[in-house]
């Protein structure tokens, strides 16, 4: 939520603005989707997998504690890389 509020804020009162370069959107629609998986569906997740602790779990209900974090971690390398390289093209002028 902070990086979500953040971001909002520097994109409205930078020249970078929230639509004008594409790579600002993109990060921010990147922030939007990490922001709503990690709240609809990871936290529900983790919470139902700590309830189910105390059975044994098997690898196929494993995989998505695995693969969810390796999404979000790859995001979030590609909204680095847009930050720091600041790609030219412009949505509009």
């Amino acid at each position: 939520m902070l990086a979500l509020g953040t971001g909002v804020t520097l994109g409205l009162v930078t020249r970078w603005g929230l639509f004008i370069h594409w790579w600002v959107t993109l990060k921010l629609m990147i922030v939007l989707a990490l922001t709503g998986a990690v709240l609809f569906v990871l936290v529900p997740a983790l919470r139902a997998r700590a309830d189910a602790v105390a059975h044994i779990m098997t690898l196929a209900d494993r995989m998505p504690l695995v693969a969810a974090p390796a999404v979000a971690s790859a995001l979030l390398a590609v909204a680095l890389a847009l930050a720091i390289f600041k790609p030219s093209w412009r949505i509009r002028e």
